[in-house]
């Protein structure tokens, strides 16, 4: 649903993780990774509003936890605000166009003032919170990732790299925090983009 009157899009395209299974109650910790591209061809344009990549709910309907946001005003700043906690929209950092970026989210469900939230953006963390992370009580909560705004124009954002676990698996912190770095990265020089290419000739990469 959502998007303009001729139905040509729409405001919402998420994947969450809202099985009975998957579900955070009080008490539970949470370890969450993906990795994003924005592709400047799309992200360079501004529109009015901002889009949310990620977000934590609880059943029943109402206001997000905490929302991570992507800006769309082509300056590809990374945002964060909670209304229930009483938190302000406020710059994470920035993303980088036309490559992967990775976030990392901790988060300790509570709902007393023993709950916590950290962020990790690029393998620098880049925002801790201390206190109440569930307002409803009683009221299991899942994650959601993905878009979920009211763009004007049609837009593309790619997912990739998305874990979710409740152990680290012997890892620390700081050594999960920072993982994906090492991860190999490669550059193809040849051949250039748009080359055409016969049906059944040979192709060198480099």
């Amino acid at each position: 649903g959502g998007g303009p009157s001729n139905g040509s899009y729409s405001k919402r395209s998420e994947l969450s993780d809202n099985r009975a299974e998957g579900a955070f109650t009080n008490g539970d910790e949470r370890y969450y990774t993906l990795s994003f591209w924005p592709p400047s061809e799309i992200w360079d344009k501004a529109t009015k509003y901002s889009t949310v990549i990620s977000q934590w709910k609880q059943f029943g309907g109402g206001n997000p936890n905490f929302e991570v946001r992507l800006n769309s005003m082509g300056n590809y700043q990374i945002t964060f605000r909670s209304v229930e906690h009483s938190v302000k929209e406020l710059t994470l950092g920035t993303a980088v166009p036309d490559q992967w970026n990775d976030l990392k989210y901790y988060v300790k469900n509570s709902e007393g003032n023993d709950g916590e939230l950290k962020i990790w953006l690029n393998g620098e963390l880049v925002y801790t919170y201390e206190g109440q992370t569930l307002y409803k009580r009683n009221q299991d909560g899942y994650f959601k990732f993905g878009m979920y705004t009211e763009f004007r124009d049609e837009r593309i954002l790619l997912f990739d790299g998305v874990r979710i676990s409740n152990s680290l698996l012997g890892k620390s912190l700081e050594e999960w925090a920072t993982d994906q770095q090492d991860y190999p990265s490669v550059e193809l020089t040849t051949p250039e983009d748009d080359t055409q290419i016969e049906l059944g000739s040979t192709i060198n990469l480099l």
